[in-house]
């Protein structure tokens, strides 16, 4: 089935506050089966400025938006980096769904090394050596036991090696956009 979106549609990000670093398209339209009074729902990642992210007022991590375009109803609901970022980091569903939907609204460097980052943890390939299906199941299931046993039992914080790479992401990403021509109106 082929979802036709309305042309307008990419208008929107660039109208927001606060810069895109993507807006997709989530909701019926994704899932295949919008009506024609559905409303399309937007979701994506702002990118808060630095002085709103580093003092003691902060920005708003999450900004929700509705309203109706063109006799369509407009639902737009964006994260900052960070809090996007700290969410892909405890595998929530929901903002994979963002990240990865063949709907694109706007999309940016930033939403293609995510985009790569995630397919490449995702797809890598095995070695021309490695054993059958069988027995990597086998492996699997007994290694996870393990894992999980160790965790459970261990005294190691809870941040992880990903988390200092989403760090530096979102710290070059704020000062690529202070240091744009944009940022100076």
């Amino acid at each position: 089935m082929t979802v036709t979106l309305p042309a307008w549609l990419a208008e929107i990000p660039a109208e927001q506050e606060h810069p895109a670093a993507f807006a997709t398209v989530s909701g019926a339209h994704l899932y295949g089966f919008p009506s024609s009074d559905s409303d399309v729902d937007l979701r994506g990642v702002h990118l808060l400025p630095l002085e709103e992210v580093i003092g003691l007022s902060t920005g708003e991590e999450t900004l929700t938006r509705s309203w109706v375009r063109h006799g369509v109803e407009v639902d737009l609901v964006t994260h900052d980096l960070a809090k996007f970022c700290r969410l892909l980091l405890r595998r929530n569903g929901y903002v994979l769904e963002q990240l990865l939907s063949p709907l694109v609204v706007t999309t940016s460097p930033v939403h293609q090394e995510l985009i790569a980052a995630k397919r490449v943890a995702e797809h890598g390939l095995l070695p021309g050596d490695a054993p059958d299906r069988v027995r990597l199941a086998h492996d699997v299931a007994g290694l996870t036991a393990e894992l999980e046993g160790a965790r459970d039992v261990s005294r190691l914080p809870e941040t992880t090696t990903s988390a200092s790479v989403l760090h530096d992401l979102v710290v070059r990403t704020r000062l690529s956009v202070r240091a744009s021509p944009e940022d100076s109106r």
